[in-house]
């Protein structure tokens, strides 16, 4: 990753670079920063770097005003009317929760901060309002339809609503089994396979809140929850 150039390479090609599980943490970051520095204003592109550099900003244990800054920025760069900018609006909306609610996930059992469940759970809505409003009936679902439940239903199950996440868990499966088709047959398998089963695992972890008076259990559905979230 050292050897790559980062103002040179194509921002497409940054972009890759910095998600989750093509770099680390910190290579990742400066790939994501490097993009919105070079990608055209009031661009997908940009609004998309300001997302990745979030998301990156966060597993480096940055400050929480930098990770806000980046969404802020993200938001901004992606609000507007177009049907492609709002698409990736709503998938940083999700990431946004999805960061709130690893953070909460990460501080373990026995403690109790409502205004940062709150606000997870209400980027995770706006999300949702985003991908309800451009889905057409009886087409098949977005991909980051079912991604947006299982992050969803992880938060309801540890932070939130038990019933709530059982619910969003088995909405992520219906729509896992009636996504868009992206790539080959062998890839648009392997992505259902994988929704499917990750949402049935945050339905098992809604279902494990009736068993929390163990400590074992406690412990795997904090320790799943990190995976899930991470």
């Amino acid at each position: 990753m050292a050897e790559l150039d980062f103002e040179t390479i194509p921002i497409v090609e940054l972009l890759r670079v910095s998600e989750t599980g093509n770099s680390t943490p910190a290579s990742g970051y400066e790939a994501a920063q490097v993009a919105f520095r070079r990608a055209d204003d009031w661009s997908i592109e940009k609004g998309v770097a300001a997302r990745q550099a979030a998301f990156r900003a966060e597993q480096m244990d940055l400050a929480r005003s930098v990770v806000r800054g980046w969404f802020n920025l993200s938001r901004i760069n992606l609000n507007l009317g177009n049907a492609s900018y709002q698409r990736e609006l709503a998938a940083t909306y999700l990431l946004e929760g999805r960061v709130g609610a690893l953070r909460l996930v990460r501080t373990g059992p026995g403690t109790s901060f409502p205004d940062d469940a709150r606000r997870a759970r209400e980027a995770f809505s706006s999300s949702e309002d985003i991908l309800e409003r451009q889905h057409h009936p009886f087409s098949r679902w977005d991909r980051y339809g079912t991604m947006l439940m299982r992050h969803w239903a992880t938060h309801e199950a540890i932070n939130g609503n038990g019933f709530l996440a059982a619910t969003l868990a088995v909405r992520g499966i219906w729509r896992a089994l009636f996504a868009q088709r992206e790539g080959d047959r062998e890839e648009h398998r392997a992505f259902v396979h994988k929704q499917v089963r990750v949402n049935a695992l945050a339905g098992k972890l809604a279902f494990s809140g009736l068993l929390s008076f163990r400590p074992d259990v406690v412990t795997w559905r904090y320790q799943t929850a990190r995976e899930m979230l991470g």
